[in-house]
């Protein structure tokens, strides 16, 4: 948002609707993702009337006219005469999903650049605001912290979360009250305002992520309701779980005889979302 192109809302949108996420999950994720439709995604946070945004070639075209380009000999030019493009910083992990994206903007007259960094140099160049565009992940919190985020006081501060460079009264005024709200549905109430207004700004583009957890063990453990606490993951494992004696003595029969098999325990376990399904 600091610099042009995307200092334009209608040029970030552009981007973001040749952003085709479902061909990515397809191709490199066996379809075991889903597009983040947030920027707090997979909780209460999460403002359930946010737009979809989704891989739209037409769309990204009238956007680009909307913005003042025009398709110039195959290539988006603005009225100054200079063609759309833009870098993008990387790792080498990240390098062949990138190609997809790179190959998509340029079947629409738009150059991407791929930087391939180190990851410490990837993340140097981030915090000290040193880039046009980046592809990187995060967790989200547990309990939100959006004026550490978003508030337009960091936008300029070098090593400051607000990578984007956000700019918003709206946002500002909410973090100003959000500190002070007791009652966590004033908080939800809060943070999904929020949302809906960087949905709008369009910051940068959402990726994708998941909805579980996947877990491969030896069965001979004992394991609570839900296997997981409803907020926890993988690590729960340490602290919930247990060795069960008769578990532990058949599946060291089922190793020493090859022949014999275990019965097939669960594949997917559901208990956490049982009351939000029924």
């Amino acid at each position: 948002m600091r610099k042009p192109p995307f200092d334009d809302i209608l040029v970030r949108k552009a981007f973001v609707h040749l952003f085709n996420r479902e061909r990515l999950i397809e191709k490199f994720f066996h379809n075991e993702y889903i597009p983040i439709d947030s920027y707090y995604p997979g909780g209460l946070y999460a403002n359930p009337d946010n737009p979809r945004y989704r891989y739209d070639p037409k769309k990204a075209r009238e956007l680009f006219t909307q913005a003042g380009y025009k398709m110039t000999e195959g290539k988006w030019v603005s009225k100054e005469g200079v063609p759309m493009g833009a870098s993008l910083l990387s790792t080498a992990g990240m390098a062949n999903i990138l190609k997809i994206y790179q190959e998509d903007l340029q079947k629409e007259g738009v150059e991407l650049r791929l930087e391939i960094v180190k990851p410490q140099e990837l993340l140097q160049n981030i915090m000290r605001q040193q880039f046009q565009m980046a592809i990187i992940s995060w967790t989200g919190e547990y309990f939100p912290d959006p004026e550490n985020a978003w508030e337009s006081t960091l936008a300029d501060k070098p090593h400051s979360f607000n990578i984007c460079g956000v700019k918003s009264e709206k946002i500002d005024r909410i973090c100003k009250v959000y500190r002070r709200m007791f009652l966590q549905r004033q908080r939800v109430s809060a943070i999904r305002e929020i949302d809906d207004a960087l949905m709008k700004l369009q910051p940068y583009a959402l990726g994708w992520g998941k909805d579980y957890e996947r877990i491969l063990y030896f069965k001979k453990f004992g394991y609570p309701q839900g296997h997981l606490s409803k907020t926890g993951d993988f690590w729960d494992v340490l602290s919930v779980w247990w060795i069960d004696p008769a578990k532990e003595d058949a599946l060291q029969k089922t190793i020493s005889a090859p022949a014999a098999q275990l019965e097939r325990g669960e594949v997917e376990q559901r208990y956490w979302l049982q009351e939000k399904e029924s």
